[in-house]
């Protein structure tokens, strides 16, 4: 969910800025174009064998996590510490998940807004305090941040099956 309106320019040490687009943003995290052959692939290895839980998130969904980025993340971060912006960036996250449900079902739904809750913490966890598996075999790696969702979704299980 790490995203910015600007991204420094590789080449002459003068430092200018060009705008980040959707589609150089899903370039960035896919490897691939926007809607191009292995997209979707892409997206899943990447994600699930990233590094760290936090970095998880910047590979998964690109085109949702860019407007997230861009319209939430970003300028709560220019504001408070960047730990508190991606836990409120994972809540609305959330929260619009549980909208589109309750839009559907014609009825109360909280179950997507705890567990975003829960993995924007753990995300913000992650970036506080660098744990990084990086070195570990990509089963490993997919298996540990797998681990995480499942956990992060415990609590909201509890609260809608009770």
């Amino acid at each position: 969910m790490q995203s910015t309106n600007t991204e420094s320019r590789k080449g002459p040490p003068n430092d200018s800025k060009v705008k980040l687009t959707l589609g150089r943003y899903v370039k960035r995290q896919n490897g691939v174009p926007l809607g191009a052959s292995g997209s979707l692939s892409n997206m899943l290895i990447r994600a699930f064998g990233a590094r760290g839980f936090d970095r998880f998130w910047t590979h998964w969904n690109p085109i949702f996590s860019f407007y997230l980025g861009k319209y939430i993340f970003h300028p709560a971060s220019q504001v408070m510490p960047v730990s508190i912006a991606l836990v409120i960036t994972f809540t609305a996250n959330g929260l619009l998940h549980d909208a589109v449900t309750m839009a559907v079902r014609h009825e109360p739904a909280w179950f997507f807004t705890p567990w975003f809750l829960i993995m924007g913490v753990m995300a913000a966890i992650h970036r506080s305090v660098p744990v990084r598996y990086a070195t570990f075999p990509f089963g490993m790696r997919a298996l540990i941040n797998t681990l995480h969702i499942a956990v992060a979704l415990i609590y909201p299980l509890w609260l809608h099956l009770s």
